[in-house]
């Protein structure tokens, strides 16, 4: 459980409530729409569907400010059709396009698994042309569905690590710039 204040909402358009505006996909096999009903159980509807045509692609969000020194709660909800390396990341919106937050999750997402996840960081700059990063590796065609994507400022402690939910921590002291508590929620298989 993280506990404490929760600021505004920074990700543009992060939960897909009407459509896929502010996101783009890149190259032109990576293509982000929005899905009003049939996404994964787990997931929710409506939902971001991202398809890859046997490509490496990416999508990015519109842009927002990460201020230096201030602690973020990141939350994603993503599944895939079949299993690929995914990765998601901050980074500038501008070349050479360097992450700006020191955060970034790349796990193997596993065929018809729902993954819910939830980050505490702190950013070491402060930058007003930030993007979230979502990239993945396609050998095939493959649907990739995103839930409800928030980004928020926090003033957050920890309580309550159960067994369900486990906490790894990085680094020392209360919240440093390399410090980054990472939330387990569940994984639960959609289909």
């Amino acid at each position: 459980t993280v506990n404490g204040y929760s600021g505004e909402e920074l990700l543009p358009n992060g939960d897909f409530a009407t459509s896929a505006a502010d996101w783009g996909g890149w190259p032109s096999q990576s293509v982000i729409s929005w899905q009003q009903t049939g996404c994964p159980s787990g997931v929710g509807s409506p939902c971001g569907h991202w398809t890859l045509a046997g490509v490496s692609g990416l999508i990015n969000s519109g842009s927002f400010l990460l201020k230096k020194g201030q602690t973020y709660q990141f939350n994603i909800t993503v599944s895939a059709s079949a299993s690929v390396p995914f990765s998601a990341s901050f980074i500038l919106n501008a070349n050479p396009y360097t992450t700006v937050s020191g955060f970034s999750w790349s796990p193997l997402l596993v065929a018809g698994e729902v993954y819910t996840e939830s980050f505490i960081f702190t950013p070491t700059m402060t930058q007003n042309n930030t993007r979230l990063n979502l990239y993945a590796t396609a050998t095939g065609s493959v649907s990739l569905y995103l839930g409800s994507l928030s980004l928020s400022a926090v003033d957050a402690t920890l309580s309550d690590i159960t067994d369900q939910v486990r906490c790894k921590e990085e680094g020392v002291g209360r919240f440093p710039s390399a410090r980054r508590i990472q939330l387990t929620v569940q994984h639960s298989s959609p289909f």
